[in-house]
């Protein structure tokens, strides 16, 4: 099975440090932006079919509110530092499948950053997403210009190179959060899945793999 990625649009900082956060506690799902993002500004996802995870009402100035929800989550340290730098800001996600931790994990996010999470699900599931992933990025092959309703996108790995033109460079963002990410650590054919043309273009997040035994007695 290849790696998982998660695709961003509108909002990088926000919804990068919503895949960063989720980088403690899954072992591999990638992470990319688009290359509009340039204005902060967030579109938004129906509201109908989705999960909304409320922003928190967020205080930086209130030490023991900062202390609760953003020190030494699951054993990191890298909220500790991001007590409601994301206050007032939006984003929406869609997965092509449903993970238990998503929304425990994006909840904590928002409490900590005080951002608002939007997260959907695919109803096709993995069959419908490199479909529904052209049609809001953009297809480089085709040269349209995508619907840019969904900021963030949790896909397969080889979905990625048909709308790799539409995804930012996440290179600098990478080497901002070194010490959290280790990006370095990843096992290469899973760093070279969300590469292209030496950027990376996703951070990975979920990755499994499928062997083959035989018996002894065959």
């Amino acid at each position: 099975k290849t790696p998982r990625s998660a695709i961003m649009r509108p909002c990088k900082q926000a919804v990068i440090g919503v895949a960063v956060s989720l980088c403690i506690s899954f072992a591999s799902i990638a992470v990319v932006a688009a290359e509009d993002d340039i204005d902060g500004t967030c579109a938004c996802a129906s509201a109908s079919d989705s999960i909304v995870i409320q922003r928190s009402t967020c205080d930086p100035n209130n030490a023991t509110f900062c202390e609760l929800h953003c020190h030494d989550l699951h054993g990191s340290r890298y909220l500790s530092d991001k007590c409601c730098v994301h206050a007032g800001k939006s984003a929406s996600l869609l997965a092509f499948e449903e993970d238990s931790k998503w929304v425990p994990r994006l909840e904590e996010f928002n409490r900590c950053t005080g951002a608002s999470v939007r997260l959907e699900y695919l109803p096709e599931g993995e069959d419908g997403m490199a479909d529904a992933l052209r049609m809001d990025v953009g297809d480089d092959v085709g040269g349209s210009t995508g619907e840019g309703i969904f900021d963030a996108y949790i896909v397969q790995a080889p979905w990625l190179p048909p709308v790799v033109e539409g995804l930012a460079n996440l290179s600098p963002l990478i080497r901002e959060n070194a010490d959290t990410v280790k990006f370095i650590d990843i096992n290469p054919a899973s760093r070279s899945a969300v590469s292209f043309n030496g950027t990376v273009r996703a951070l990975p997040l979920d990755t499994d793999y499928v062997a083959i035994g035989w018996r002894q007695d065959v």
